[in-house]
């Protein structure tokens, strides 16, 4: 069954690509009061924006993400998000749903005492389909809750699309709470959840169990739009699962998925993760992924998955690409 809905979705996304006109080059920046979020989001799925083509200069020159906007706008929003996680008194600007993701988020964090887990990675290569190669060292540990650097650190990784796993599961932690049921059960968001059609993380074919926070179904922002409109999250396994998060670039339907599609063909040249503001190479798939566990969380990484071992990749499995990551133990 799953290799039928793949196939159907890899033709629908060949004829989405090689009918949809493309997107018109035209980058808008925001306004001062917010109010032309949605035409600022749009602006940056132009194909000149989004051309895999200018991904190629920050490959080449050594650069871990890219963002498709300018640093103004980039100061703006994360003054926004940071505002609402240090609980400031500025941060009524800040759309509601955006509001309530991020608070969501830091008290999750805060209850849980969570710190993050980085890889500490530099550009080693390019192999011969022009994919970037890097080199891993360790991971560095950042407090997201407390320490101004560190929360600046996870906003931005956040817009950058990284893809972070919160160490969750029954097998990896002791009286963790499992984020995916904490999410889809509050009462505050859960209501706002949508099922994600399908994606790519954790299978070699197609997942179908995440979830989407929002529901969007148009290639197109909503009027009144917030700036967080492709939030995923999902399991890493079928069982004693970890929960995984990411800003993907814009969410998928059965009838629109042109921004999706085209993002995912990128993905797939770069092995970069992008998202709706930019793309960087914190990846699970190249073995980069970002942890949310306990400060004494054994994060070393191992010769067999280059990782740190997790529920869903304490083995290493199909959709790992080793190749792609230097590691010397």
């Amino acid at each position: 069954m799953k290799l039928k809905f793949f196939v159907l979705y890899i033709f629908i996304l060949i004829i989405t690509i090689n009918r949809l006109p493309i997107a018109s080059a035209e980058i808008i920046n925001l306004n001062s009061d917010l109010s032309n979020i949605n035409q600022f989001i749009d602006g940056l799925f132009s194909d000149d924006v989004r051309n895999f083509d200018n991904y190629k200069e920050n490959i080449f020159t050594q650069k871990k993400d890219r963002f498709f906007f300018s640093p103004t706008d980039m100061q703006v929003m994360l003054s926004l998000f940071n505002n609402v996680w240090t609980n400031s008194a500025a941060d009524s600007k800040c759309p509601e749903t955006d509001k309530k993701l991020l608070r969501f988020l830091k008290w999750y964090i805060q209850k849980n005492n969570l710190v993050m887990h980085k890889p500490q990675i530099d550009f080693d290569s390019i192999n011969d389909q022009g994919i970037p190669i890097y080199k891993i060292h360790k991971y560095e540990k950042f407090d997201i809750i407390k320490d101004s650097q560190g929360i600046r650190e996870f906003l931005e990784l956040f817009l950058a699309g990284a893809h972070f796993v919160v160490i969750d599961g029954s097998q990896d932690s002791i009286g963790i709470e499992s984020f995916f049921n904490s999410f889809s059960n509050d009462r505050t968001i859960g209501s706002l959840l949508s099922r994600n059609l399908m994606n790519s993380h954790y299978t070699r074919t197609i997942n179908l169990g995440s979830r989407n926070y929002l529901s969007i179904n148009a290639d197109k922002a909503p009027i009144a739009s917030p700036f967080i409109c492709s939030f995923i999250m999902g399991k890493t396994a079928s069982y004693k699962a970890n929960t995984f998060f990411q800003l993907e670039g814009w969410p998928t339907s059965i009838f629109h998925h042109q921004r999706h599609s085209t993002d995912y063909l990128t993905h797939r040249r770069s092995k970069w993760n992008i998202s709706t503001y930019g793309a960087c190479a914190y990846s699970e798939k190249r073995a980069t992924a970002i942890f949310l566990a306990k400060a004494d969380w054994n994060s070393n990484l191992t010769s067999d998955t280059i990782m740190p071992h997790y529920r869903g990749a304490d083995t290493p499995q199909p959709w790992l690409e080793k190749d792609l990551i230097n590691f010397q133990p």
